[in-house]
């Protein structure tokens, strides 16, 4: 079965991780230049246990102390892989 190819480089540079903060429906509040909320995947570490830099497109999970870029933003939120959270960014249906 053939594989599709995904070119994360480019889902990085044309998906912002604001966009993938409201596609998977996290509920932040702005906190300086960061948002902040808690992690509902580990449900550990209070309202401020996840932190989104858009500056730097990265996020982090005080829960977890686990972070990265948007796509494993969307791999750590939706419990997947890298590879299926970059298909769900470069899937249709998030304009």
């Amino acid at each position: 079965m053939p594989t599709t190819f995904i070119d994360f480089q480019e889902i990085k540079k044309t998906v912002t991780v604001e966009d993938a903060v409201a596609w998977i429906g996290l509920q932040l509040k702005p906190s300086g230049l960061q948002l902040r909320g808690p992690c509902p995947v580990c449900k550990t570490g209070g309202d401020r246990a996840l932190v989104i830099t858009p500056a730097k497109q990265a996020f982090y999970c005080f829960g977890s102390n686990q972070g990265g870029d948007v796509i494993a933003l969307v791999a750590h939120i939706k419990s997947c892989s890298m590879k299926e959270a970059a298909a769900f960014l470069a899937g249709p249906g998030h304009d």
